[in-house]
């Protein structure tokens, strides 16, 4: 059965009050399965239009995939290059993939994206400081020169990186 008729039939049944879970009973696919096929109805038109008569070239997983690809003119330049057979699933992920990252650095005006395993790392370098610092309370009637000047050093540095996100 065609993608599009597919997805018009489980769009059809749940519009009546079926469930994404029902729906996928019945077929025999998960809820986001189910939901990712109605996002077909999403694509372009021309592409709609076209699909049925390059079914037999152009996998159901590709359609699918044009679906994370932002933009009508992206999605029929890619629908181009598919139905010719000059571009995998893959190559759509991939470009798709590249293209919400750039807009994600456009946004952040040159920011570096920040992950959570960065923050955690972050996190963990601050409480090294903190307890590094704490023993030296003990060594303070020790203190040289040379450590003045270290610890001195090291205030420069913070009151640099806290004046830049102040």
């Amino acid at each position: 059965m065609p993608s599009a008729v597919l997805a018009d039939a489980f769009d059809s049944l749940v519009k009546r009050g079926e469930t994404l879970e029902n729906v996928g009973k019945i077929a025999g696919l998960s809820a986001s399965a189910v939901s990712r096929f109605i996002g077909i109805l999403g694509l372009p038109s021309k592409i709609l239009d076209e699909y049925p008569g390059y079914a037999e070239s152009v996998s159901r997983s590709l359609l699918l995939e044009l679906q994370d690809v932002k933009g009508e003119e992206n999605r029929i330049e890619l629908w181009e290059l598919a139905k010719h057979g000059q571009l995998s699933r893959e190559e759509i992920r991939s470009r798709a993939k590249r293209a919400k990252q750039e807009k994600s650095a456009a946004e952040n005006d040159g920011k570096a994206e920040v992950t959570l395993h960065d923050m955690k790392k972050l996190q963990r370098t601050l409480n090294l400081i903190k307890t590094n610092v704490m023993a030296l309370d003990g060594y303070r009637e020790h203190l040289g020169s040379e450590h003045m000047d270290a610890l001195l050093d090291l205030r420069k540095r913070i009151d640099a990186l806290l004046g830049a996100n102040m």
